[in-house]
């Protein structure tokens, strides 16, 4: 999992584009370690919306900028306020879009270093 560490500049960069006031993650679409599309997690708003604030997860906005996804792994980094790696396990919801998008697995951040989820 070398491979992963090298990844980690790269997440961390696109994590501090989020807008969100607690939680800042990233994930990347990587096909045979190379990364195919990457994103962060951010609040959207829409004048036609009637909730204070809609979210768009990390692992779905790098779905949207993927295309094709079959074989793809996502890794999904999330960072601590004191600059360390936390939990970034993926909700119920990006899990369920991740595999239904024909993904091999996730890749998670964790305050002790990185788990991986199969979805074979």
């Amino acid at each position: 999992m070398i491979w992963l560490s090298t990844l980690i500049p790269r997440l961390k960069k696109e994590l501090h584009k989020s807008n969100h006031h607690s939680h800042r993650l990233a994930c990347a679409i990587v096909r045979k370690r190379r990364v195919v599309a990457v994103s962060h997690n951010m609040i959207k708003t829409s004048p036609r919306s009637s909730a204070r604030f809609n979210m768009l997860h990390a692992e779905i906005g790098a779905l949207l900028k993927s295309g094709e996804t079959e074989g793809c792994f996502a890794v999904v980094y999330r960072e601590s306020k004191l600059g360390g790696s936390a939990l970034a396990k993926p909700c119920g919801g990006c899990e369920m879009a991740l595999r239904y998008a024909g993904l091999k697995g996730v890749f998670y951040s964790t305050e002790k270093g990185w788990n991986f989820e199969s979805y074979e």
